[in-house]
Order: C-alpha cells, then structure tokens, then sequence
C-alpha cells in the first residue's frame, strides 16, 4: 500500500481515494478516511445491492431505514438469505449495540429496568463453541437462539460478514468483547494489504498451525489465534488460546467464560517440564510393578481466579508450602488426558474436573476416592497428599484408561500445600479433636513404624492449589 514519503500514514483502504486513513485520539489508525468511505468500501466489496422486491419488508419505507439514529440510508438485506436487516451496514449495527438502543431476540419486552429476573431456555446457544442455555423472555416465556445478547450479535455479525480483502471470502474477525465486526479474517489478509501491525509475534494456538497470531487492532494484544476460522475450530474442540510460549495446547473446562479452569499441555522445552518430570520419577520409591512407569505428559493446571486468590492469601498467611502429590479418581467418559482430540468431560461426578474447577474440597468430597480405594483416613477429615509419587499412585487407580496403544495411563496432581506449623506424627492413625492439635495447621505423617511413606494432611479447602497434572504409563 502506498504511503506518504514523509509522515509514513497508510493512505485510504478505499481504491482511488489518496486521503491518509483516519488515526483517532487513542493513536489507532483506522482503515478508511472516514466514514464515508468505509461505508463505500463495505457496500462495493461485502455487501449485496438492496432489492427493489425488499424495499418495503417490515412495514412501509420505515422499516427499510437504517434505525441508527441520524441515518436515513437503506437497509441491508443478504441476497443468499432473503433477510432484512436493522442497520445500513455493520458500522451502524455496532454503534447502536454500544448506545445500547439495538434490538435482538434476547431482549423481549421484561428485559428493560425492572424486569423480570433473567431465565433460561432449554436448548443450547447457537453462537459455535457456546454450551449455555438459550435465554428466555421472562414475559413472553418465547425462547431466543442465544443465551445473551452479546452473543446474539456476534451470532449474527458471523452470519453475515467476510474479510474486506479482495478475493478473500473468508469471515471476518468477530470481536467477543464486543460482538463488533473487524475488518480482517486474520493475520494473513491483514499482513497481505499491509497492515503488518496486526501480524503479532507468537504462534496460532491452533494444533498444527504455526501461523503468526492475528492482533486486536485496539488494544493492539494478540489474540492467540491467527484467523477467526482457528480460532472457532479450537473452540469447538474445547481449546483456548495458550497463555505462554512452549505450550502445545489448552483445553478450557466448564462453559466459555475466561475464568473457567484451563489445562496447558507442556512441551518439553517449558521450563517448568523438567523438574516437574524430575520430581515424579525420582520421588516413586514404591517398588515397580512390570517393568517400570514414564511420563507421557505434562499438563499446567490454571484454576479460576478467586480459587487462586483465595489459595495464595493463604500461602502468604501461612506459609512453609510444599509441592505434593496427589491421586484421585476420573470419570469413565473423561479421557482428554489419553486421547487429546477431545476436552475434559466437565462433569460434576468427575474428580479430575471437579478440582479443576473448584479447587480442592472438603464437604462431599473427604475420603471419597480413599473409600473406593479400601484405605482409610488415618488423621481425619483432610485433603491428603504425599511427598512420594508412588505412593499417590495408591489413590490413581481410579483414573486408569487405556490408550490405543494398549499402554495403562494414569493421572495424578501436583500440587502447592501450605503445610504451615506441621504436627509431626509416627502413628498409624490420630484421634478427631487431634486432626490437627490445637495451634498446628496440619499433620505429618512419617514414615516408621505404622507408615511406609509419609503423607501430609491440611484441613482448609484453599491450604492446597491444583498446579500440575501428570499423566504417566505404567508399564506390565
């Protein structure tokens, strides 16, 4: 693209205008001049002529104006569907959307100020990778297609926009924020015409792909994904976008909110994979069954964030934390640590899931996996962890599947417990009102005598946070 010798701005994305493109007071440096010819370029390039037949849908010459107000241009009707829109052009359809004065089928007539509480419909959103329930209409009980109105625009902004490059057919970036409608599909088309801004520095998080990432072209942050095709493909597959460099994949738990729980797959090259392997391996000391154990892989657990604030106020509280292990127990369907082609189950029966998003848990939970297991809880009603991996391992068993290899796979956690002043024991088992002595935080079990391996017991839900999940073979 041609640009001025001397102040180097891009000049006007609409061909024959050699205006400087419109750079507002945040310093962002828009496409077009102005609205005028972004408009233009979005009705030669994107948008097909208004049928004269659908002139008067909806009601008269009213109901083919633009609703945006101060705007009198026709409405936008899609030839491939035959449907009528609100707005000239997405431009509007997003402006009237942030003035909040946009309808949509997600907001009936309780959905004003003092409406009726917010309820649920009984089918799923259609906005792709969303498994919310749709909303419904306090009023008129009518189901929409969405679970909100946020994604009710983005719904449709999918539906109906491309990728402004010439010759791209691709859609167009759709911002989840926001719901608004970018001009690009992703970094290629954006790179292509120039605009090398929005070309980021890091690799799609896409499996396979190692395209660059696409840039938000506000905040100017990459969005982890190069293209919005990979980044709707990695949500229907359960993934987002990874946090940080050396990470192969991520799968996020729950619904689709940015504070659900998510699993980092860690390449070798992670520094953190080492001494985490390291740890696992050299901390068995359980004789070997077969012929031995390895590590297939390591996951990086990032649990919600008020289960993490709450857990690391406590460690500062309380100090002397100490990386354990711990095993539990899996549901049957949840195999996405044998098989990565799909995500965790998510399901409130599934233990694996369960801490991930809840963190460790007292109530319903204490000595579940430990009764299915037949061993008992010796110093009460706590979470138990254990120095020794292998001894972890006792507790795993329930976790076990099998890959198509034929090799058995088991999980267990690594995780950060705040031990705090420790009562230290060799006893086999303590008394209730000892589970923990008055003025200790937890208990020590050694080993001795009563003891083959020692474990640690605490007895607050956030002395423990889920760091690490590893997945390792036993081998016959």
């Amino acid at each position: 693209m041609a640009m001025f010798a001397g102040t180097h701005r891009r000049l006007c994305a609409l061909p024959d205008c050699q205006s400087p493109c419109f750079e507002d007071q945040d310093g962002f440096v828009h496409s077009y001049c102005s609205r005028t010819c972004s408009n233009e370029a979005l009705a030669r390039a994107k948008w097909a002529s208004l049928r004269s037949s659908s002139r008067n849908r909806g009601g008269g010459s009213d109901g083919s104006r633009c609703k945006l107000a101060g705007c009198s241009r026709t409405v936008y009707v899609d030839e491939r569907s035959g449907r009528v829109h609100e707005f000239c052009g997405r431009g509007h359809a997003n402006e009237a959307m942030a003035n909040g004065k946009r309808s949509s089928p997600s907001r009936g007539t309780g959905a004003g100020k003092g409406a009726p509480a917010h309820e649920k419909g009984t089918g799923e959103c259609s906005l792709e990778g969303c498994k919310e329930l749709v909303y419904r209409d306090p009023v008129t009980k009518v189901d929409s297609k969405y679970c909100s109105n946020r994604h009710y625009v983005a719904g449709t902004a999918m539906l109906n926009s491309e990728c402004i490059r010439d010759g791209c057919s691709r859609a167009a970036w759709v911002d989840e924020g926001t719901g608004g409608v970018l001009d690009y599909c992703g970094s290629r088309c954006a790179g292509e015409v120039g605009m090398n801004y929005l070309v980021g520095v890091g690799v799609c998080s896409l499996p396979g792909c190692v395209n660059p990432n696409f840039v938000h072209p506000r905040d100017r942050q990459e969005t982890g994904y190069c293209c919005e095709d990979h980044r709707l493909r990695a949500t229907q597959r359960s993934l987002g976008p990874n946090p940080e460099p050396f990470v192969d994949r991520t799968f996020r738990g729950g619904t689709t909110s940015a504070d659900d729980f998510q699993l980092s797959v860690l390449t070798n090259r992670h520094p953190e994979y080492l001494s985490r392997k390291q740890q696992f391996m050299q901390k068995w000391e359980k004789p070997l069954v077969g012929t031995g154990v390895s590590v297939l892989r390591i996951f990086k657990v990032q649990v919600p964030k008020d289960i993490r604030r709450r857990t690391e106020t406590c460690m500062g509280q309380v100090g002397n934390v100490q990386r354990r292990f711990h095993g539990t127990s899996c549901s049957n369907v949840c195999t996405f640590f044998v098989d990565l082609r799909g995500g965790p189950c998510g399901e409130s029966t599934c233990k694996v899931c369960n801490i991930c998003t809840h963190g460790f848990q007292l109530r319903d939970n204490v000595g579940d996996t430990a009764r299915r297991t037949n061993f008992d809880l010796r110093y009460g009603d706590g979470l138990y962890f254990s120095s020794v991996s292998g001894k972890a391992n006792d507790y795993a068993e329930l976790s076990e599947k099998t890959d198509r290899s034929g090799k058995k796979v088991r999980c267990m956690f690594l995780s950060s417990v705040t031990v705090g002043r420790a009562f230290i024991t060799y006893e086999g088992k303590l008394p209730p009102e000892q589970c923990p002595p008055p003025g200790f935080d937890s208990v020590v079990g050694e080993k001795g005598p009563a003891l083959n391996y020692p474990e640690v017991v605490v007895y607050k839900e956030e002395a423990a946070l889920p760091t690490h999940l590893i997945v390792y073979a036993l081998h016959e």
